[in-house]
């Protein structure tokens, strides 16, 4: 097992608008190692092969919490002062939840202590497992996948369905039992959670019938849709999954996740 501690202590400078993101003044910690991330040495045959997780945030999980944009750091997935203080809200530990579970591989946890109480995240699927290293960062290509992978996961109800993730990535491979079970092509998702504004993007698979799961039949849920990914997106590549889609901005995301239901 390969761990490695962070510190907390380190307040943010004002001008990250933490007053305004928090409510609560920044303070310095009395140094103890609060933030721990464990994670198993990684080998070639030793990446997960079944992409099925389970979606169950909310969209108001995802755009109101103090977690989004300043206080989630891009430079590491670590524990700081705003991260801390931003997680007595629950939608922020929701939020903080599905990143975690995006980012990081199987095997791998962000533990953290706030206001007295402790919290676990687990790492799932490893589309980003360099965010979670010493040292590491989270660049555009990074916040891309793991964005796309939390809006897939969204639900306008926060109801807990079984969904196949595929997409352009090595950490989403697919199983024949995957493929045979979850046929039913649902949407793309593409966007940036951490880009100010946020960037929040779904197209509809030719066959489907809207963003239903996603946004339960509210037109102006937060994820945007740009309607028919036939449309939107440049090809659908291996196994179906959509690629190179455009957002409404005009932008071209290849980070882009299509979610597949059970038949």
């Amino acid at each position: 097992m390969r761990t490695t501690r962070r510190r907390l202590g380190r307040c943010f400078d004002g001008a990250l608008g933490a007053a305004a993101l928090i409510g609560t003044g920044c303070h310095e910690s009395s140094g103890a190692e609060v933030g721990t991330i464990g994670q198993e040495v990684i080998t070639a045959n030793a990446v997960t092969v079944n992409a099925i997780t389970v979606n169950a945030i909310t969209v108001n999980a995802i755009t109101v919490n103090a977690l989004t944009v300043n206080a989630l750091t891009v430079n590491a997935l670590t524990v700081n002062a705003l991260t801390v203080n931003a997680l007595t809200d629950p939608a922020a530990r929701a939020f903080l939840k599905y990143v975690v579970s995006c980012a990081l591989p199987d095997g791998t946890t962000l533990a953290l202590s706030a206001d007295g109480e402790d919290y676990v995240f687990h790492g799932e699927l490893g589309l980003a497992p360099e965010w979670g290293e010493e040292g590491g960062s989270c660049g555009e290509d990074c916040q891309r996948w793991v964005s796309a992978c939390v809006l897939a996961r969204v639900n306008a109800h926060g109801n807990e369905v079984h969904i196949s993730v595929r997409g352009p990535h090595p950490a989403l491979q697919v199983t024949a039992e995957e493929l045979g079970a979850y046929t039913d092509r649902e949407a793309g998702f593409f966007g940036n959670l951490l880009a100010s504004p946020q960037e929040l993007w779904a197209c509809v698979a030719p066959s489907g019938s809207g963003l239903e799961r996603t946004c339960g039949g509210d037109d102006d849920c937060g994820v945007h849709s740009v309607g028919s990914c036939e449309r939107a997106c440049r090809s659908s590549g291996r196994h179906a999954a959509f690629r190179g889609c455009q957002g409404g901005s005009g932008q071209i995301y290849s980070q882009v996740i299509t979610t597949f239901l059970h038949r």
